[in-house]
């Protein structure tokens, strides 16, 4: 009998299924094509002049420092390196650290410069922007507070710029102790260690990570300076892709930093990165005919992480349903589901269900056993949940108000 509503529900289970599958290519993908890695650079590249942005916001003197005694610890020439303090005025959390480090770095040969932004809170990207005005070094570096940095990352940045590329950016880990931080790090070891270098070799870009992201200034200059999204980073790349500039990734190399301090911030991240995301998506549309169509959908498969959360959550959530259905003898729910997913749907259904997961818990278990990320790996085998709920974050951030949610890292009650 026909069913307005088997027909919608077959229609939605056809684009989750597709939805699914492009999620999951990029890992198929990834252990055929060779590696990308860019071996160390030499140390010879001393002769740009980098500016270092360090926008801070309330952060506490610990997360200060370990950011100051990163960039303090590059091998690159003190002497071409300035660092750029963005601080809002009515700070007083962040002011009380600024002296220590402004003094630690110059101890290190390094020029300090801090800037006073305008208001209280105006978010990373326009803080960026004020300070453009007074920079004038060739190439731009962005670091978080939090941020553990290799000691050689602005050499090897610079030596990136002098091959071509228009921006940088490398693998970041966020690494924690608590159990919704396992979760994260296995996010950022699938993303940075399995999607990413299959997106950079097929595509050529992928949304970039703002903790290390190095520009050239020219570059910056040409598209307006950064853009003022939630997700400036990743909206970055889609600009230099527009305008035709390279990017480069270096994935020798990581940044480490520290994982949002509860599962509450860990939400209000994920909400301002997913809202950020559908900005790019809506970016890549309206560009669609600048970019090229085809490289317009590259370039949109790359974006596609709420969409894939989402679909995650509504095959388990219509899977969840059926299995409640059958326990509880409930035939309305069961026939319902059935009628919508018999034949090849069921079957590709079931398969991705069930096959989805044991595929990522086999990806994990071959990429990260005997490496520096295996007490990680147990954690895959119940990370369904913890991919349910954001999925279900996913889908809330579609109706959320647009607002700049700011990661914290670390308690600075008593400051």
């Amino acid at each position: 009998m026909f069913s307005i509503t088997v027909v919608l529900l077959k229609l939605m289970f056809i684009l989750i299924q597709m939805i699914f599958i492009v999620g999951v290519a990029p890992s198929l993908s990834r252990p055929l094509i060779k590696s990308t890695q860019t071996q160390n650079q030499p140390m010879f590249n001393h002769d740009i002049k980098v500016a270092v942005l360090l926008p801070f916001h309330k952060e506490h003197p610990l997360s200060v420092m370990r950011t100051a005694r990163s960039v303090a610890n590059q091998t690159y020439l003190p002497e071409l390196i300035t660092v750029y303090v963005l601080i809002e005025g009515e700070d007083n959390i962040t002011q009380r650290s600024i002296p220590v480090l402004v003094n630690f770095l110059r101890f290190r040969g390094m020029n300090v410069k801090v800037i006073y932004t305008r208001s209280t809170y105006i978010g990373k990207p326009r803080a960026m922007n004020q300070a453009l005005p007074y920079i004038e070094e060739d190439v731009i570096i962005v670091f978080d507070a939090d941020d553990i940095v290799p000691e050689d990352y602005i050499s090897s940045v610079v030596a990136e710029i002098k091959k071509g590329a228009a921006a940088v950016t490398t693998k970041v880990y966020r690494i924690g102790e608590k159990l919704h931080s396992k979760f994260i790090a296995l996010d950022t070891f699938i993303w940075y260690d399995i999607y990413l270098p299959v997106y950079m070799k097929f595509v050529g870009y992928a949304p970039m990570s703002g903790e290390g992201l190095a520009v050239r200034k020219d570059v910056l200059n040409k598209i307006g300076g950064f853009p003022e999204s939630l997700t400036e980073d990743a909206y970055l790349t889609i600009e230099l892709a527009r305008i035709g500039e390279k990017i480069s990734y270096i994935d020798s190399t990581f940044i480490v930093e520290r994982a949002p301090l509860s599962f509450k911030a860990l939400i209000n991240q994920r909400m301002r990165w997913f809202k950020g995301y559908y900005e790019c998506l809506y970016a890549l549309w309206k560009y669609r005919r600048n970019l090229g169509h085809l490289k317009a959908l590259k370039l949109a498969i790359t974006y596609m992480g709420p969409a894939i959360s989402m679909a995650t959550t509504l095959s388990y959530t219509i899977f969840f349903f059926y299995v409640f259905g059958g326990i509880f003898d409930i035939i309305s729910i069961t026939n319902l589901i059935q009628g919508a997913i018999n034949g090849v749907l069921y079957y590709l259904a079931a398969f991705m269900f069930f096959g989805g997961n044991m595929f990522f818990t086999g990806i994990i278990l071959y990429y990260f056993s005997d490496t520096r990320f295996e007490s990680y790996t147990p954690y895959i085998y119940v990370a369904f949940v913890y991919w349910y709920i954001i999925g279900i974050v996913a889908l809330l951030s579609l109706f959320s108000p647009r607002k700049w949610y700011k990661t914290e890292r670390i308690n600075n009650e008593g400051l």
